[in-house]
């Protein structure tokens, strides 16, 4: 997923927005995952064109999240990077 990052992403973990560097989110990230504890991950990317989007769902040990990831086509045109991600909590 790291590879996949733009240099700058935009991070939303419930209420809290972060404009983080690339190795800023990955870290902030990683700390999500280590309180929370995810036990499944499901989910679909969508999209069309320049861009894509998933829409997923994540079991934790501290209840159900849902996850958005928004991709953008890359400025040197080959693949996408991942510009925002948001987890809120889900049902």
């Amino acid at each position: 997923m790291t590879a996949d990052m733009a240099s700058d992403i935009e991070l939303c973990i419930g209420d809290d927005v972060q404009f983080l560097s690339k190795s800023q989110a990955v870290t902030a990230l990683n700390k999500w995952f280590q309180q929370v504890q995810p036990s499944d991950v499901n989910g679909k990317i969508d999209g069309a064109g320049s861009v894509k989007y998933y829409n997923g769902n994540v079991k934790t040990a501290s209840g159900n999240f849902r996850v958005f990831v928004y991709y953008s086509a890359a400025a040197d045109g080959k693949g996408f990077k991942i510009d925002e991600i948001r987890i809120g909590k889900g049902k």
